[in-house]
């Protein structure tokens, strides 16, 4: 109010005049509900791996290939959170830097724009990650069980994806060179025979 009462001639100096953003934004992500359920889980991985021979069946077994489908999940829930978390972290070691009081509208025009400049710098670095992980894979992880993708975390400032894959031909086609090649996969109703 006294701002408004005299914006021109109010002079308000201050103590502190570097103030982390972390100390007066707080950051709370919602991550989709697949990263929070059982399909990412070890247990449900383990799960869905068969336990019979593969050439009996025409197609794929889901239980040979569903284990990497949901461990692809489970590798880009946790990329996900941590390059969220890594963000958090360096937007939270910038700061508001000023020698006098802010009136209220400025500070917020501030920090909305520091968080719209944290918002495009975390897109960015998740197209970044999305391109690796296509330029690399194209469909290759997710075509054949024979494909192994998976990610490290050493610290929390680092993350570390390891890929390796086998080009695969499906029905002449070539995983190597068309993204778009495609494998059929059958989910079979078996039990134990005795």
């Amino acid at each position: 109010s006294l701002f408004k009462k005299y914006p021109l001639t109010l002079k308000c100096p201050c103590n502190q005049i570097v103030i982390p953003y972390g100390s007066f934004i707080s950051f709370s992500p919602e991550y989709h509900p697949v990263c929070s359920s059982l399909f990412i889980s070890d247990e449900w991985i383990i799960s869905t791996r068969g336990r019979t021979s593969i050439d009996r069946y025409p197609t794929v077994k889901f239980e040979e290939s569903g284990p990497y489908f949901f461990n692809a999940l489970a590798a880009l829930c946790s990329l996900t959170q941590s390059t969220l978390s890594n963000a958090w972290q360096i937007f939270n070691r910038s700061s508001l830097i000023t020698v006098q009081a802010l009136p209220y509208e400025e500070l917020i025009d501030r920090s909305n724009a520091t968080l719209q400049q944290f918002i495009r710098n975390t897109l960015a670095e998740f197209k970044r990650i999305r391109r690796l992980i296509s330029t690399h894979s194209h469909s290759m992880f997710l075509a054949d069980y024979n494909t192994k993708f998976s990610t490290s975390h050493v610290n929390n400032y680092d993350t570390f994806i390891e890929f390796s894959s086998l080009p695969i031909i499906i029905e002449n086609c070539s995983c190597a060179i068309n993204n778009e090649c495609k494998k059929s996969i059958g989910l079979y109703s078996y039990y134990d025979e005795q």
